[in-house]
């Protein structure tokens, strides 16, 4: 389904599905706030405890590095969901799946304003994650992952399987 995915905020949701995806061979791109976290995951890769060997990935803090991509995971804190989509509105291509990863109200609306031609999803997850370190995570616990689009009249099919294949 997806060719190509960026994962905005490598917290500890954003770095773990970011790993699952990799896992299947995934092209993955994380985007970052904070030049030095982007540099370390860049340089190290990601790293899940009980998964073996880091994975390398591209980060970086330049929305206009990022290859064309197809889908979005929207990880970071509900309070950054506004300058973190104008970040990628200008490189953001029309109908792009944005799925929102994140607590708390209003980040759909939010992501709808500023970038009104994706087809966006609210999420809700029971995987367990907790970051230790820049790029490492922890996976606590493996659960359900939810979706459901903002518009009705897009479909979660596909993008359910891509998740089912990468065990998420």
């Amino acid at each position: 389904m997806a060719t190509h995915t960026l994962v905005v905020g490598p917290g500890a949701i954003g770095s773990l599905f970011a790993s699952l995806l990799l896992r299947t061979g995934c092209r993955v791109t994380i985007l970052d706030r904070h030049p030095d976290r982007a540099d370390h995951i860049s340089t190290h890769g990601l790293k899940v405890d009980g998964a073996g060997a880091a994975l390398p990935v591209h980060a970086t803090v330049h929305p206009t590095e990022v290859e064309a991509f197809d889908l979005v995971l929207l990880c970071v804190k509900a309070y950054d969901t506004v300058n973190a989509v104008q970040d990628i509105a200008p490189v953001c291509p029309p109908g792009t799946r944005v799925v929102s990863l994140q607590n708390g109200i209003g980040n759909l609306e939010a992501i709808r304003e500023n970038l009104p031609s994706a087809s966006i999803f609210a999420s809700a997850t029971y995987h367990g994650a907790s970051l230790c370190a820049p790029g490492h995570v922890i996976h606590a616990g493996a659960g359900k992952t939810i979706l459901s689009p903002m518009n009705p009249v897009d479909s979660c099919a596909s993008l359910a399987t891509f998740f089912d294949g990468a065990g998420i």
